[in-house]
Order: C-alpha cells, then structure tokens, then sequence
C-alpha cells in the first residue's frame, strides 16, 4: 500500500499544502479551528506521518534530541546510574515523553572521552543535546566549544567557568531553597536536633547549596549548628546502611529528626530503624528529598520535597525547542506520614 503523502491529506481535506503543512506542524495562527479539525480527521484517516529523515535533509538537522551521561565505570554493566540513582530514571522518561510529543527522536549516549564529542560534531546535527550527571572537565570543554543548543542539567560549576549563551543553556535549580523548605518543615514541627543526612559536600555543587540552605533555615530558628550532626555518605541504598551507626547514636542523644538530601537515602534509613525497631515518625521523624516516582510503591508515603523531575525533563525538551520559555520549576512540599509534631 502506498505512504501516504502531504499532498493527498491537502487534497483530500480541500485546503493547500501549505495549510495542510501548518496545521501537521502546529503552525495554526492563521488556520481556523474548522480547517485544522478537518485536516487532523484526514490525517487520523490516511494515518499520515511525518517523514522526519526527509525533514532532516531539508533542514540540515536531524530530528534528534540526543542525551549525554557519564560513563559506566562498575564492571558489572547493569551497575548504572540508572539503577542506583532513580532520579535519572525519571528525567529520562520525561525526556523521552517530551521528544515524542514534539515528533522527534531520542538517544541516549554515554560519554567518557572527548574523542567521542569529536565523533558526535561529525555526525548529523541534533536536535538539542541535554547533559545530565558529572563530564568530566575536557569533556565539558569541548561541549562548551561547540555549536549545537545544549542544556546542561544542575551543573552551576560548569557556568562558574562558562558564559551561558544562546546554544549553553542553564537548567539548575534552586538547591537553596529545596533544602530551606525540608528544614522549616520539621522546625515549624518543634524539632531542633535534626540529623543531616548528605552526600559528599567536597564532590557536589548541590549537597553544598543544600546545606546552606539547611544552615539559613537553621539559623532563622536560632538553631546552633552543634545540635544537628552532619552525616556524609554515599547516594545510594545503601549510603544510610553504611552510616547507620553514627545514625542511631545520634537518636540516643537526643536527635528527634532525620533530614536526607535524597529520597534514596531516607528510604535506606527508613529499613535500617524498622530493623532496630525505632518507630517513624513516633520515635524519629525522616524526610527525603525529590520525590521520586518510586515512592508511590513504598508501603509507607514519605515526606519529600518535589521537584517534579519527570516534568522537567519533558521541559528540558520544550527549552530545546523554544528557549523563550521560562526555567521554572514546581518546588514544594509533599507532606506524607514519617514527620510529626514533636510532642
């Protein structure tokens, strides 16, 4: 059977090309609702598609939203990021989403030399390129020297060193601010000795900006900093596991909270207390950070500020193809059942 073709959805809808090309490419400041109500039921009808590679060809750019991640370095394969960091995950399957909404492609690449930048600006040129997770520093030099629109996903250092500009794009939140609002909630609930659970403050920009946060909610408290211990560990797992000891130490002496700077963390020390039988959130109170979509298949629904990640990758996208739009993100609080009022 022959492909149908943008002529016979003109044709068959009674309008020109052109038209028939506005309303397929969402082009409809001059086309009635009428007319593009026609040519969708003709399309639906003929199950017309786009050909992207003809589009391609004529645009010099490909249809493609191509992704960039860290290397695996673990000699186990399955061993990811994507495995021990779900946040990835979810940024993915917004940016799969948003790619798909906008008709485009998405692959997924993962970079460890600059020899590999050098073969991506020989191939066809994408879309947009979107960097999520730590290049190293060649890499990140040679993406910044190139000519494609990028996004670079919450790295601030990168912009310490590299203008934004029209094809560097910004995508950062406010780890200040994430961090800030996790604090006050468990203040306004009476708690004044509060675990900070972190990842490595020397290695990450963002647990660095999360902890200023946490100090300037602190301090507005009149909270001394010598009454919330800081606890560095691993993202992952079994990051709380690993630190569990010094954890439930702190609980003896009188700490009432647990603050976690990933929900990966607080979902770790949430099993490592039910193992020691510390109740939540009558004996300790835990609340994360993220607000994963794990979370909906837990037992247990978890306090966790959101940052609606899936969301963001689907605008990722949007920015790659019209970065007019405005860097926003849905910051707020998730209240579930592991905080309480301190009593």
């Amino acid at each position: 059977m022959k492909k149908p073709t943008l002529k016979d959805v003109a044709s068959l809808a009674g309008v020109s090309v052109a038209t028939a090309s506005n309303v397929i490419n969402n082009k409809l400041s001059k086309v009635s609702k009428e007319t593009v109500s026609k040519v969708l039921a003709i399309v639906e009808q003929l199950g017309y598609q786009k050909d992207l590679n003809a589009l391609s060809l004529k645009k010099g750019i490909s249809n493609m939203v191509v992704v960039l991640m860290p290397a695996v370095e673990h000699t186990d394969p399955f061993e990811s990021l994507l495995v021990d960091g779900p946040f990835f995950s979810d940024f993915l399957a917004g940016i799969e989403c948003g790619a798909t909404a906008q008709g485009l492609y998405f692959s997924f690449m993962r970079i460890k030399s600059v020899r590999q930048i050098e073969m991506l600006e020989g191939g066809a040129r994408p879309t947009g390129v979107i960097v999520i997770g730590k290049l190293s520093d060649q890499v990140l030099a040679a993406i910044a020297a190139w000519e494609f629109k990028t996004l670079i996903v919450d790295d601030k250092p990168f912009f310490k060193l590299h203008s934004p500009a029209a094809n560097l794009i910004d995508y950062s939140i406010d780890d200040f601010y994430l961090a800030k609002i996790a604090t006050e909630h468990l203040v306004e609930r009476g708690h004044k000795r509060i675990v900070l659970l972190f990842g490595s403050l020397p290695l990450s920009e963002v647990h660095r900006e999360r902890f200023q946060g946490v100090q300037s909610a602190l301090k507005s408290a009149g909270i001394a900093n010598g009454y919330c211990p800081l606890i560095e560990t691993n993202l992952n797992i079994e990051g709380a596991q690993q630190v569990f000891t010094q954890i439930k130490s702190a609980i003896e002496q009188g700490a009432t909270a647990i603050l976690c700077m990933s929900d990966i963390l607080a979902i770790g020390c949430y099993r490592q207390l039910s193992l020691c039988a510390i109740k939540v959130p009558q004996t300790v109170s835990l609340i994360g950070m993220d607000n994963l979509r794990i979370l909906k298949y837990l037992p247990f629904q978890l306090t966790t500020v959101s940052q609606d990640i899936a969301r963001r990758g689907y605008r990722a996208v949007q920015l790659l193809i019209d970065d007019s739009l405005p860097v926003v993100t849905d910051i707020r609080l998730v209240e579930g059942e592991t905080t309480a009022f301190l009593l």
